[in-house]
């Protein structure tokens, strides 16, 4: 992953409010959850510790895609690094018989669109 305005270095996290992809200089911790300084200037609001979590859409990424993208999208959603979410899909793939992942994988590629 790379930071979304510094193109080429290496990104920590992604914005809790639009999503994208920020590296340790366009990153901003607030209450332990991530923004990017472009949000914080646009005006959206500060998260709180009473309000609900705020998490981009869940989208098939173009940049993390081996095949279509789909554990990409699931390690942008959840904030995970994207070979840790690779891991644990092929370890339940395994545990769980083949075919029910296999089948999930394929529906969640043609069913979820992919980011812009």
């Amino acid at each position: 992953m790379e930071c979304y305005v510094h193109v080429g270095e290496s990104a920590v996290g992604a914005c809790v409010a639009c999503g994208r992809f920020v590296c340790d200089v366009c990153r901003v911790d607030m209450e332990g959850r991530i923004f990017c300084k472009g949000c914080l200037a646009k005006g959206t609001p500060p998260p709180t510790t009473h309000g609900p979590v705020v998490t981009p859409p869940y989208r098939r990424s173009n940049r993390e895609k081996v095949l279509a993208g789909v554990c990409g999208g699931i390690a942008r959603t959840w904030n995970q690094d994207v070979s840790l979410v690779r891991l644990l899909f092929v370890l339940a793939t395994l545990l769980t018989g083949v075919f029910p992942l296999v089948i999930t994988y394929f529906v969640l590629w043609a069913a979820v669109p992919a980011e812009d």
